[in-house]
């Protein structure tokens, strides 16, 4: 078995992401989401995991606007998959930690995800902060991860792109 690779999606990738996605889930909706999502120029960040054998796993960040807050950048972890026969390998972990990274680097104050806070507490988000933002999806399996300095003391409402309500 080789290593696995990190590296920023591409439109080479467009397909294989699909197949992807809805390998993993049990309805393609993941994968017409980050469809729509390219479609709307509302990705920020992809990235695929690979080795030999083809694509492992994905991430994909979209952006957010946070309402009375334009110096606040922030994004949605939305998704994060890894092909089933690969996981507990440390991918989706690595795809997420590339991801953070990625983000710092490019401005990026904050993170939210809606997710299993057992597995996503591992990479800071929390419920907790989460409180101070108002989302369709506000409970305890939406989480937030302040990147910088400036998102721990934002608050307010966060709208996200149109695909997520074209889904129905």
């Amino acid at each position: 078995m080789t290593a696995v690779a990190i590296r920023s999606a591409g439109p080479p990738d467009t397909a294989g992401i699909a197949r992807l996605l809805e390998a993993c889930f049990p309805e393609p909706l993941e994968a017409r989401l980050v469809e729509r999502l390219r479609i709307g120029d509302d990705m920020v960040y992809e990235a695929v995991a690979g080795d030999d054998t083809g694509s492992l796993g994905y991430v994909g960040f979209c952006r957010l606007v946070l309402e009375g807050e334009k110096d606040i950048h922030a994004v949605a972890l939305a998704p994060l998959a890894v092909r089933a026969d690969r996981r507990r390998a440390g991918i989706g972990q690595a795809l997420v930690e590339t991801g953070h990274r990625v983000l710092r680097e490019n401005g990026v104050d904050l993170v939210t995800v809606l997710g299993e806070p057992d597995y996503y507490t591992r990479f800071g988000f929390s419920a907790e902060a989460a409180k101070a933002f108002r989302t369709p999806w506000d409970g305890p399996c939406m989480q937030a991860l302040p990147l910088t300095d400036r998102a721990g003391a934002a608050a307010g409402h966060l709208t996200y792109p149109a695909a997520f309500g074209e889904l129905g």
